[in-house]
């Protein structure tokens, strides 16, 4: 069984020996700096990965993710990395990214990436490395220019705060590149001895950046100068500063960054270092935006706070209208689950039970239900699902109906009394945090809610936890099944614009809701998609403005991205 947690000073050792070692004494000092996350995964209670994680507030960047041989190809990796998204999300943190060399081991670190949903990797660095065994303090360059006024070399610290907001206005300007910025790092990050700003005629016009990655190892990771003066070679100067202190104070290794799109740069760094480089490889990158551009943070908190307000909703008008059509629609989400669902299962049941079903398909057929199996169904609702699995389970089987939502329980139990169920309890409780005891439960339902979970891992992992060996779970699910990326409007954008409540929020990719499966420890998985939505049934149940984005495209466009969004029916199975 795998198992994510937080590592602390008491647990963080047997895990550290698998982070790199450039990284190794930060992860044994875990407590020291508050923005370092320290994630372990251990299977059956041995430890078996690791992420390591740095966040500045804004963004978050991904150090280290490493799985022991012996556990890889078991869903590790993945885990790790959905738990470390998760924490980041819950913090608020906007943007993840990774900034890795490439080596043996990267196909796979990249596989992770894919299947989570990051962007695909490019190449953003060729770094040069220098040491003081070959001393870089004899080229010529390095000795003979110096900065003489109306130039002046500070250290960064000690640009005043009325430069550094206006050096902040000419961003906004276009004056520098935003990745040239000198705020995107905390001023802290910056190394005091080594960053370097440059005036001419008392005004900033430059500046270099330099992180102390090690006590004796330097990364130069930004420079800037007014292109003006890079025409006079004020910037390779600003670098020949650098590199006399970095010699000076003892700094051993020191090691920078250029674009690769930069071919000036290159050319003349590989030239001036010629004689002294003992290293030159590419840094290749990968990111992934956890939330909209301009949009509020979508915490686990926050989007389970939408969702309550959503569902308390539907319940209420369930609650005060007794009478709705049986195969109708409300005004609120999508297709609804009694649109999947035969006449004769729904036969008897009163029409206020039947209008309350808000799922996106029918578990019941994968489900198979057998007389005397104890049953629970994730996100209750009204009761549709318990209902119908307390006729078949019959009354020597008991149904189990689990909602975060008091007036959906409300209705539920409402329901259950008009039909006269006795096999049947109502729980409150989240699906990340089920209130059943280990190995308890036969077959676990589900109707379009683990997807809403925005913290799905920790769903299935508690599905899966609740099951007896050998139980089943039958789930129906939306499903993204079709390339995303072939329409003119980007995924970030469709999942940026959708309804947190509706059912299509959260829609995973067939090969990320069975990974997930894996990761959680279920086999014989299968899934069957059951229906392709069209636009008429999707468009508007969608926010306007999303809904404006997509009716600009083509009719067949739009019907053929509609049609990527489906109903699955999902069967998985715990051991024996």
């Amino acid at each position: 069984m795998i198992a994510i947690h937080p590592l602390d000073a008491g647990s963080v050792r047997p895990y550290a020996l698998m982070v790199r070692p450039g990284l190794r004494q930060d992860v044994l000092k875990i407590g020291s700096d508050p923005e370092l996350l320290v994630l372990g995964a251990s299977f059956w209670g041995q430890p078996a990965g690791v992420a390591v994680v740095h966040t500045d507030g804004e963004t978050a960047q991904l150090l280290d993710l490493y799985v022991m041989p012996a556990y890889r190809k078991a869903g590790i990796g993945a885990s790790l990395l959905a738990a470390v998204e998760e924490a980041a999300q819950r913090a608020g943190i906007g943007k993840f990214y990774a900034l890795y060399r490439r080596d043996d081991h990267t196909p796979t670190f990249e596989r992770v990436l894919a299947r989570q949903g990051w962007d695909l990797p490019t190449l953003s660095h060729i770094v040069f490395w220098t040491t003081r065994e070959r001393d870089a303090l004899h080229l010529d360059w390095v000795q003979k220019y110096r900065f003489r006024p109306p130039y002046e070399v500070v250290p960064w610290p000690e640009v005043t705060e009325e430069e550094r907001h206006l050096i902040g206005q000419r961003g906004k300007e276009g004056w520098y590149p935003p990745d040239l910025s000198p705020f995107g790092r905390p001023t802290a990050a910056w190394d005091p001895e080594t960053s370097l700003g440059l005036r001419y005629h008392g005004e900033i016009v430059g500046w270099v950046l330099n992180v102390r990655e090690a006590p004796l190892q330097l990364l130069i990771e930004i420079l800037f100068v007014d292109p003006p003066l890079q025409r006079l070679g004020k910037g390779f100067m600003l670098i020949g500063e650098v590199t006399r202190r970095c010699w000076q104070i003892g700094m051993e290794d020191m090691y920078w960054r250029a674009a690769p799109d930069n071919e000036p740069m290159l050319r003349w760094s590989r030239k001036a270092f010629k004689s002294v480089l003992t290293d030159e490889f590419e840094e290749w990158t990968s990111q992934k935006a956890l939330v909209a551009n301009g949009r509020e943070p979508r915490t686990p908190d926050a989007v389970k706070a939408d969702l309550r307000n959503f569902y308390t909703r539907m319940a209420e008008e369930n609650l005060q209208a007794a009478v709705a059509p049986i195969n109708g629609r409300t005004e609120n989400g999508g297709t609804y689950g009694n649109n999947f669902y035969l006449d004769e299962e729904l036969d008897g049941l009163p029409q206020s039970i039947v209008s309350g079903s808000i799922g996106c398909g029918n578990p019941h057929p994968i489900a198979a239900l057998q007389p005397g199996e104890v049953v629970l169904d994730l996100g209750c609702g009204g009761g549709l699902d318990v209902l119908l699995a307390a006729r078949k389970v019959g009354p020597t089987g008991f149904v189990y109906g689990v909602d975060m939502t008091d007036k959906m329980l409300e209705l539920a139990r409402l329901n259950a009394a008009k039909v006269g169920a006795t096999n049947v309890e109502f729980r409150k409780s989240e699906i990340e945090s089920l209130p059943l005891p280990d190995n308890s439960i036969d077959v676990i339902l589900g109707n379009c809610v683990v997807n809403l979970s925005p913290e799905t891992s920790a769903a299935l992992a508690e599905a899966y936890r609740v099951l007896k060996p050998g139980g089943r779970l039958a789930i129906a699910e939306v499903i993204v099944d079709g390339d995303l990326s072939a329409f003119p409007i980007s995924e970030a954008q469709i999942q940026a614009g959708l309804d947190t409540a509706g059912c299509i929020f959260g829609a995973m990719t067939t090969d990320q809701l069975t990974g997930l499966l894996h990761t959680a420890g279920f086999t014989e998985i299968d899934v069957v998609i059951q229906h392709r939505y069209r636009p008429d049934e999707l468009l508007d149940k969608l926010p306007a403005e999303l809904q404006s984005q997509l009716q600009s495209l083509e009719p067949p466009v739009l019907q053929e991205l509609m049609a990527c969004f489906t109903s699955g029916a999902i069967r998985a199975k715990k051991e024996e």
